[in-house]
């Protein structure tokens, strides 16, 4: 479960930055 849950945060994570690298460089372009 430690690995399964440990997978699920980086997915997570990697998610997050994704989104927030997408929204800064929107802004930045706007």
């Amino acid at each position: 479960m430690g690995v399964v849950t440990e997978i699920v945060w980086v997915s997570l994570i990697l998610i997050y930055l994704s989104e927030v690298r997408r929204t800064a460089v929107v802004g930045s372009v706007a």
